[in-house]
């Protein structure tokens, strides 16, 4: 059977005797017109999927100097191209055909500006390209993407606006760190949301979000979780307190002290808001100050200052100047480096971003 099909072949004459069979391989054959078919109809590979992006522009250090994230993105615009480092996110992803919606990061921006679609695959940034970029003051990526269908938006959408409609956003508090890292893949759904979406019409200036209502058991209970998670003891002066659906005394895992020091010193420790020990030792203090005195907080922190314990003042950003006026008095000043001054929503913000990432660690470990 081999001879026969090997003779057919070798004896095929192109349009007056064609071959039924046709080599596909060294000792492989197939029949002509199921290879022509296979030939003829396209892979159903990744690329075939439809995809949608988010291209995240920030100001940048560029050739020239410092660029803002619009002058950027103008810039690219004009040149038909994305950047893409070798380290961002989703990178493999990216294919042509895909869509893309562009956020404009940083003070100024948060907020989408334009859409386009991947004309190319991904490929090295030639040096013609990369010429291109560094005469308008970019610095060239490691790889590069051409664009098409560029629409430049006249009217840009806040995010602020949307958010609670965006499913990829899952922190609606602090969007902002989904917004990271360059590229972000999002979803059908959440592509057109933000391409049909039309932003509030006669209003002088955009209202800003509510924020949100803080309290003193809030604070503290939020420290005290975080320092959990964290993997510190932890201790509360005051453990009665509400704290959502429990009591802030539950959720310290100490409910004294240890004696680690003399019992005058540790009888202010413990009037201390929230203390954070390692090895039986406190490592981090905080007082809450939402309507007390800045100065006596810092007073009971100091009777520590013989530990390597580091201070925290936990108040309203307008407390932060009355702050550092105390902390350059004596006898602070001396050890001024181990005071520090956090807003409520800076506790927030780390406190959001660490349960996301013990959530993720503990699912990751099957815990």
């Amino acid at each position: 059977m081999y001879a026969v099909i090997h003779t057919e072949i070798k004896n095929e004459i192109p349009g007056k005797r064609p071959s039924r069979f046709v080599k596909t391989g060294r000792g492989m054959f197939g029949l002509a017109e199921w290879q022509a078919e296979k030939e003829a109809t396209p892979s159903k590979t990744a690329s075939a999927e439809q995809r949608y992006f988010v291209f995240i522009v920030n100001d940048a250090q560029g050739s020239h100097g410092r660029m803002q994230a619009r002058q950027i993105y103008d810039e690219l615009m004009s040149l038909t191209g994305w950047g893409i480092g070798q380290r961002t996110p989703y990178r493999k992803d990216l294919c042509q055909g895909s869509r893309v919606v562009f956020y404009q990061a940083g003070k100024g921006g948060q907020r989408f500006i334009g859409t386009a679609t991947i004309a190319s695959e991904l490929r090295p940034m030639s040096e013609a390209r990369a010429a291109e970029r560094r005469a308008v003051g970019i610095e060239p990526a490691k790889y590069d993407l051409d664009l098409a269908d560029i629409d430049i938006w006249e009217e840009t959408k806040p995010v602020s606006d949307m958010v609670q409609r965006l499913e990829f956003i899952s922190n609606k508090d602090h969007y902002g760190v989904h917004f990271q890292g360059g590229v972000k893949r999002i979803g059908e759904a959440d592509y057109y949301t933000i391409i049909e979406f039309k932003p509030p019409k006669g209003k002088a200036k955009l209202e800003s979000r509510a924020k949100p209502e803080y309290s003193h058991a809030l604070l503290q209970g939020m420290l005290i979780e975080l320092g959990n998670m964290l993997g510190y003891d932890t201790f509360s002066a005051n453990q009665a307190p509400e704290y959502r659906d429990t009591t802030v005394g539950e959720l310290a895992t100490l409910d004294t002290l240890p004696d680690f020091t003399s019992k005058r010193i540790i009888n202010t420790a413990k009037q201390i808001d929230v203390v954070w020990l390692e090895d039986e030792f406190p490592v981090c203090c905080f007082e809450i100050e939402h309507s007390t005195d800045v100065t006596k907080g810092l007073l009971r922190m100091h009777q520590l200052i013989r530990f390597q314990t580091q201070f925290f003042i936990v108040a309203p950003e307008g407390t932060r100047r009355k702050f550092e006026t105390e902390v350059s008095k004596s006898p602070f000043y001396q050890s001024q480096e181990r005071y520090y001054f956090r807003s409520y929503e800076d506790v927030e913000a780390l406190y959001n971003q660490t349960k996301q990432f013990v959530t993720a660690r503990d699912e990751f470990l099957n815990e």
